[in-house]
């Protein structure tokens, strides 16, 4: 199945460039059309805060406007809820696969990080030979100074431990790279199948 957040281990956590705030369970019904919180005022974030949120491991990548979707403390409930009715296909697909194995769901909201400066590399990690495969890369950094090659060797190296934590071949890992020219997780995926993005 998909790999959110609470199926990572301690150790692929600990290298991750922004653990969840919190996270709230989600009830959905048999037919994966119609989600909810579990709980009612469950979303009490303090105003000077800015969240990103996701549902299991997918987000809503904007608000139709080219913007992230963002939480700031104001009508989170309420901004929530809209969410909830308005699934990308990405999320109504996982959703489904999640109702489909009677799994739990849940929203996950993260510190909101500006990656206007991180460049980002995504890895297939194969288990079986041990190698990370660059499958693709946006590159975004201003430090003229990080040398290419050791940097794609750090990212590879990260998308290979992270890789060998999980019990599965395949492992879609994107990893970040700051202008500082440290390495941090940013996601973790399962391999590609119909309907995935």
């Amino acid at each position: 199945m998909f790999l959110e957040f609470s199926d990572w281990p301690p150790s692929v956590v600990d290298l991750c460039m922004a653990p969840p705030v919190f996270s709230l369970p989600v009830a959905y019904c048999s037919d994966g059309e119609t989600i909810r919180l579990s709980a009612e005022g469950a979303l009490d974030i303090a105003s000077d805060s800015l969240l990103f949120p996701k549902l299991g491991p997918k987000s809503w990548r904007d608000d139709g406007r080219l913007r992230p979707v963002l939480l700031d403390g104001r009508d989170n409930e309420q901004v929530v809820a809209s969410l909830l009715c308005a699934l990308s296909p990405q999320q109504a697909y996982t959703t489904r696969n999640i109702v489909e194995n009677d799994a739990p769901l849940f929203l996950y909201l993260f510190p909101w990080i500006d990656f206007t400066t991180i460049s980002e590399f995504r890895f297939r990690y194969l288990k079986r030979t041990g190698t990370a495969r660059l499958l693709s890369q946006i590159n975004r950094t201003t430090n003229r100074l990080v040398d290419k090659a050791q940097t794609m060797t750090r990212c590879a190296a990260l998308s290979k431990k992270v890789g060998a934590a999980f019990d599965r071949d395949g492992i879609v890992v994107d990893v970040g790279l700051r202008p500082t020219g440290d390495v941090r997780l940013i996601e973790v995926n399962p391999a590609r199948t119909r309907g995935w993005d």
